[in-house]
């Protein structure tokens, strides 16, 4: 199991109670003293590689299922600018993971997820980024939750009301094992495009036919 946990005070997020652009600002200082950054989401697009629609509607459900205010304009100011100093300058590299499913999870609307998957393939082409999709249909290998690893000396689980620091080192080497885990089954480059693509093409179908309940298409 990957639940174990430990408390980092100095580093911890802060709860969303706090506000969305509060978080967003404790996540900017621990990635600026890390050099590698990797992260993985079966459901949805990792934030660094979020467009500014799909980043604000995904902090205004946020903030609406947590009955917080929202700050929405505000922490997806602070996102672009992560995005900007971490994926076009300096010497950061990010390898994102992300589960098949977060091609189709609606965020937002059509229009915010056709956009959002046209920003994928532009990010598989930055030098920093190396994104990988692991398929529908892929074996099952290890239980995990979305989480991010800033280097070997942090890892952080985003929970529904905050998120949780991980700091034990035989933690750390589980989370970097289940990572590459995840990666060796993970479609990168051209497979990663044709997945990326295929939910697109699939998407238009749904929005062209009225059939919303569209579903993972079948492995070819």
């Amino acid at each position: 199991m990957l639940l174990a946990c430990s408390a980092l005070p100095p580093l911890a997020v802060p709860s969303l109670g706090a506000g969305i652009r509060r978080a967003q600002q404790k996540v900017n200082e621990i990635e600026s003293a890390t050099t590698l950054i990797r992260g993985y989401d079966p459901a949805l697009i990792p934030g660094l590689l979020q467009t500014p629609e799909y980043a604000e509607a995904i902090f205004r459900q946020v903030a609406d299922f947590n009955r917080t205010p929202s700050d929405a304009e505000e922490a997806v100011a602070a996102r672009m600018d992560r995005q900007q100093r971490y994926l076009y300058r300096g010497n950061r590299r990010v390898h994102y993971l992300i589960g098949e499913q977060a091609l189709y999870t609606t965020v937002g609307d059509d229009d915010v997820m056709f956009g959002q998957l046209d920003r994928l393939l532009t990010a598989m082409s930055l030098p920093r980024v190396l994104l990988g999709i692991i398929p529908a249909m892929a074996q099952y290998l290890v239980s995990s939750t979305n989480f991010i690893i800033y280097d070997n000396r942090l890892a952080v689980i985003e929970g529904v009301t905050a998120a949780v620091t991980i700091t034990q080192p035989r933690e750390l080497v589980a989370f970097g094992r289940a990572f590459e885990v995840l990666a060796d089954q993970s479609a990168t480059g051209d497979g990663a495009r044709k997945l990326v693509t295929k939910a697109s093409e699939a998407r238009r179908i749904a929005v062209t036919s009225g059939e919303r309940d569209f579903r993972l298409p079948l492995v070819e």
